[in-house]
């Protein structure tokens, strides 16, 4: 049986097709935030804007989310929540509220317990987040599972819990 020109074409170009696809699947693995380890990743923290890396893995994976996040942010109560959301998911945080400050600032409180090691670099990509004219009041932990009650007394106040010391 002889090979017609049109099936030697077909399959140059399907082989050719396959080097590009396998081409384009290990640069698209390089740069797959949720699966690279080591300096490919802190490739992408450098390209996201990430200042300061954390060591842990899985914290710079949250970190490069919320980088993204902030950059692309417009200061909206969504996008500041989706910046939060993508950082704290990491320190076990599922629960989170932004409260409105007079004036122009906001106060986040979470469940998430978040190490004092890296407080000022969560301060700062949130901050970045934030339009220009508002200011990060306030971010309140209460890792225990419990909500909080008003600053400086001893009052019970939402779901008889408690808040810990802001930490901005």
């Amino acid at each position: 049986m002889q090979t017609t020109v049109k099936e030697l074409l077909y399959i140059f170009l399907s082989l050719q097709a396959q080097d590009m696809e396998d081409g384009l699947q290990s640069l698209l693995s390089k740069w797959d935030i949720a699966n690279v380890e080591g300096e490919p990743l802190n490739e992408i923290a450098d390209l996201v804007g990430l200042k300061n890396k954390p060591t842990d893995t899985d914290i710079l994976r949250a970190f490069i989310y919320g980088q993204i996040a902030a950059n692309t942010s417009d200061g909206t109560f969504t996008d500041i929540y989706t910046v939060c959301k993508n950082i704290f998911t990491a320190f076990g945080g599922s629960n989170i509220i932004i409260v409105e400050e007079p004036p122009m600032q906001i106060k986040i409180f979470t469940d998430a317990a978040i190490p004092a090691s890296v407080q000022s670099d969560i301060i700062s990509i949130l901050s970045s987040s934030l339009a220009v004219t508002v200011k990060l009041a306030g971010i309140a932990q209460y890792p225990d599972g419990t909500y909080f009650r008003y600053d400086g007394t001893t009052a019970e106040a939402y779901d008889n819990g408690k808040y810990s010391d802001f930490i901005v």
